[in-house]
């Protein structure tokens, strides 16, 4: 005796198993499944590709975001130290203050020759700080940014600037502010640099170098490719995301598995951001190691954000898609909800429970199920009607931020209305759980 309950097809009265007619979708089931977690991976690797691209693309071609990413610099004292530290041994370098002072002095006094230079470097340095402290730097430094963007953009891209460069490195001439500083050591009647202050702008010394020679190379052949391919890469990573929606046996579990997908790449690409500052810092000079800390921090401040953004999205979304779906825990938070939502309104007072509130209620929720219904019978016009919005919004967009925000908006509708329609089918199939198998297929056949 067969274990599979049998029916009787009314027109020539052969048995028909259920479990046979089943055996055709299995296939298509399974290759479902293999197709949908294919694209999955692929939407993890592509989704950090992504933002990364869109984040490098937005940093290096637009000028007043290179300038607000670098503007920081001029503003914490560990850069600002650093590049007055710097000054000053530029400025004792290319003089021999130490002889000069010796040649003030009596013969008698020619020990005091070192100390007094110690001092006079310790001053001096004190008088840089002041300066790359000062407003006038952080005018400067923006001035400057602002100038050099675009022979910036020329070396980070490996293309040649348009301004004339002997060395093809990413650096901003600092002298004006050397010059400053000798200025103001001149007006409190230290002239010992006066004769080389000429010299000093006009050759430029002082210059701060953002990237080695190897951190370029590394960096131009990707931003090379990103700006090239900025706009196919992130519809990519789209269209491979909702290609593994679409392929999903049960679609609402497919969107929550490409919504965990970015959630790990995400998580994965911070966790590469930290390896890659140790490896970074570590590549600078000892004496410049604190330094590099801090340019790692603030060049990235506006990737970090971007994927700490991308990754609160990516998390609410999926909470959503959970707590709408069948699971056991999903079903148990919404009744915990549902109590929890009555006890709040029962402790609210005699109002809300009154006959007009409860008429309202009953009222909302009807509306409710009559949108649902409309959304259930509609849903492949509204799918369209949300597309063709997006385009004619896509003509007023020119930024990328605004083209990333359009997907974002266009597929938080798209799901927001599927789930009448996957609640339904997750309703059919409990049903389908529990009625009789036999009886299902009769009324399928009838």
């Amino acid at each position: 005796m067969s274990d599979h309950p049998t029916t009787t097809d009314s027109a020539d009265g052969a048995l028909t198993d259920p479990s046979l007619l089943a055996l055709p979708k299995a296939p298509r089931r399974l290759v479902r499944r293999i197709t949908t977690w294919v694209l999955v991976v692929l939407f993890a690797i592509l989704m950090p590709l992504s933002l990364t691209s869109i984040w490098a693309v937005k940093t290096v071609t637009d000028t007043n975001r290179w300038v607000d990413t670098l503007q920081p610099l001029a503003e914490d004292s560990v850069i600002t130290n650093y590049i007055a530290d710097k000054g000053t041994t530029l400025l004792f370098e290319q003089l021999n203050v130490q002889q000069q002072v010796a040649d003030l002095l009596p013969a008698v006094a020619a020990p005091l020759a070192a100390p007094l230079t110690n001092q006079l470097e310790h001053y001096t340095d004190i008088e840089m700080r002041k300066v790359v402290s000062s407003q006038w730097f952080k005018d400067f430094w923006r001035k400057e940014n602002t100038f050099t963007h675009s022979t910036a953009m020329a070396i980070l891209t490996g293309k040649t600037p348009p301004q004339p460069s002997t060395a093809r490195q990413l650096v901003i001439s600092l002298t004006p502010a050397l010059t400053q500083a000798i200025d103001q050591l001149d007006a409190k009647g230290v002239t010992v640099f006066n004769p080389i202050r000429d010299k000093l702008e006009n050759d430029k010394n002082l210059t701060l170098q953002l990237f080695s020679n190897k951190q370029l190379k590394a960096v131009q052949g990707y931003l090379n490719l990103a700006i090239k391919f900025k706009n196919v890469l992130w519809l990519l990573t789209l269209a491979v995301g909702v290609g593994a929606v679409l392929a999903a046996v049960n679609r609402r579990r497919g969107a929550m598995r490409v919504l965990g997908a970015g959630i790990i790449s995400t998580l994965i690409t911070l966790a590469a951001l930290t390896v890659g500052r140790s490896f970074f810092v570590s590549s600078a000079q000892p004496d410049a190691q604190q330094f590099a800390t801090h340019l790692w921090d603030i060049l990235l401040h506006f990737f970090r954000r971007l994927l700490v953004f991308s990754l609160i999205v990516f998390v609410i979304a999926d909470l959503i898609l959970w707590i709408t779906g069948p699971s056991t825990w999903a079903v148990a938070v919404r009744r915990t909800l549902r109590t929890g939502s009555r006890t709040v309104a029962e402790k609210t007072g005699e109002a809300y429970r009154s006959e007009r509130t409860t008429k309202a209620i009953a009222k909302a929720g009807d509306l409710a199920e009559r949108g649902g219904a409309f959304t259930r019978e509609n849903l492949t016009p509204m799918r369209w009607a949300g597309v063709v919005l997006a385009g004619i919004f896509l003509f007023f967009t020119s930024t990328t931020s605004g083209l990333w925000w359009l997907v974002i908006l266009l597929a938080i509708y798209e799901v927001a209305i599927s789930i009448p329609t996957w609640r339904t089918a997750a309703k059919a199939r409990a049903a389908l759980g529990k009625g009789d198998p036999t009886k299902e297929l009769e009324d399928s056949m009838r």
